[in-house]
C-alpha cells in the first residue's frame, strides 16, 4: 500500500506536464513487478518497482556491505525514467518540488 501511495503521489506531481494523458499500469506476470507510465506531448515518464534482490545485487557489485545495503533494499525503491521521445523542445524537471505524500505526512524526497 505504501508503494502505491508513493507512486500515485509522484504521478500526480507530474499532472501539469502530463495533463490529458492516459496512464498505463503493467504487472510483470513472472516477477509481479509493477510499472506505471504516461506519455504526452512527446514526453515519457515511468516508475518501475525495483525488487530487493535487484537492489542488493546493484550495491554489492559496487562494494557495499550487506549491512549497509539491507535497509535500502527492503524499502520502497523505484527506477524512474523521464525521456524526451519527440517533444518540440528540451524537457526538465525540478526535483525540489517533488513530495512524498502518505496518510501520515507530506515531505520532500
Amino acid at each position: 500500500m505504501k508503494k502505491t501511495a508513493f507512486t500515485l503521489a509522484l504521478m500526480l506531481s507530474l499532472a501539469p506536464v502530463m495533463a490529458g494523458a492516459e496512464q498505463a499500469h503493467r504487472v510483470n506476470p513472472a516477477t509481479k513487478v509493477e510499472t506505471w507510465e504516461v506519455s504526452n506531448h512527446g514526453v515519457h515518464f515511468s516508475l518501475t518497482q525495483i525488487l530487493p534482490d535487484q537492489a542488493r545485487a546493484f550495491y554489492i557489485n559496487r562494494g557495499f556491505s550487506q549491512e549497509q545495503i539491507e535497509s535500502y533494499a527492503t524499502s520502497c525503491v523505484y527506477m524512474t525514467v523521464l525521456r524526451n521521445d519527440k517533444a518540440p523542445a528540451a524537457i526538465h524537471f525540478v526535483s525540489n518540488n517533488w513530495r512524498v505524500v502518505t496518510s501520515e505526512k507530506e515531505k520532500p524526497l
